[in-house]
């Protein structure tokens, strides 16, 4: 039971007198008379709105919208599937694929996917009810599968159509926008004053002789293609002269290796040159040549012992082995 207001004592005076039969008691600051819990506090007023309610402020309100918002459905819609896309079935052959008709020509289409019956292809009438009914009912989705292909398809094309022209114009306007965009103030502030002298003075004017120049390059390297060109057949012809004192077997190499690991190898072959008691290749042929050597060999004035022992013949021999290879183009055997 919530508590009694309180009353001021001038009040009981003027309600002794009047004929109601309410009797109001004295106020009382008794503690028995107190509220025993904080749940029995006096209401607050409807007015009493503290400051920091946004109600403390009073301002018109506008009637609310009785608009109805859709709800949230959870989940994904499905992706539209591609009607007119090109269809391959695995296992299908190349002669098969192609007398597929295109759902583009609806009326082609619908022939091969819904084709009439052998009996109504040989114009032969409906024997009961049951077989009209079929054949209606066969010729309504005939129909109907006709003209959805050809709404799709149209809605199609101009669905199409309409996102090109939407594309379209959309370049066209970010193009006239950048084409027509003043210069900005920081490019305006930061270029060079004299841009128009430094672009004269540091042009790079063309060769008047760049063609001269191209031909002479052109033949260099034709020339040195053809000088690698002609070692390359040198180093085949020389191989293939040499190929006929090949190892190709374990007789040869051993036969060989015998000949020439032999102790008295160089010894015999001293003899041969001239020299007694060779121990090595140096022996026997002497150091390799240098270009004295050859100056002497041109003179003829030699001081080795196998070079001054060499006839006539053996230098001539020489002599046109090298200009035998130098026509041919080819090594020549030893």
């Amino acid at each position: 039971m919530p508590p009694r207001l309180p009353v001021r004592p001038g009040l009981l005076c003027r309600s002794a007198a009047s004929p109601s039969s309410l009797v109001l008691r004295p106020y009382s600051t008794s503690p028995l008379q107190q509220p025993s819990s904080q749940n029995d506090k006096p209401p607050s007023l409807a007015t009493d709105v503290p400051p920091e309610s946004p109600r403390y402020v009073k301002y018109p309100r506008p009637r609310q919208s009785e608009e109805h918002p859709r709800p949230d459905v959870k989940g994904h819609m499905p992706v539209p599937r591609d009607v007119f896309r090109a269809q391959y079935v695995p296992g299908r052959t190349k002669d098969i694929l192609h007398k597929w008709a295109k759902k583009s020509d609806a009326t082609a289409f619908t022939e091969s996917a819904a084709p009439l019956s052998k009996a109504e292809q040989r114009g032969e009438e409906a024997w009961s009810e049951r077989e009209i009914m079929r054949r209606r009912l066969a010729a309504n989705r005939r129909q109907g599968l006709l003209a959805g292909l050809r709404g799709l398809w149209t809605r199609q094309q101009e669905t199409k159509r309409r996102d090109r022209a939407r594309s379209t114009n959309l370049a066209n306007r970010n193009r006239r926008a950048a084409l027509a965009t003043p210069e900005g103030r920081d490019d305006v502030l930061t270029r060079s004053s004299v841009r128009d002298v430094t672009a004269k003075t540091t042009a790079v004017i063309r060769d008047p002789l760049r063609h001269e120049k191209q031909a002479a390059s052109a033949a260099r390297t034709a020339a040195i293609a053809q000088a690698k060109k002609e070692a390359r057949r040198d180093a085949l012809m020389e191989l293939y002269h040499a190929a006929g004192k090949f190892i190709v077997d374990e007789q040869d190499l051993e036969r060989r290796v015998s000949e020439l690991f032999r102790p008295d190898y160089f010894k015999e072959e001293g003899y041969s040159y001239g020299s007694v008691n060779a121990e090595n290749i140096w022996d026997v042929v002497g150091r390799p040549a240098s270009v004295r050597d050859l100056m002497q060999g041109i003179t003829r004035t030699e001081t080795k012992l196998f070079d001054s022992k060499r006839t006539e013949l053996d230098r001539t021999t020489k002599r046109q082995k090298l200009v035998a290879e130098a026509l041919t183009g080819g090594k020549m055997p030893v």
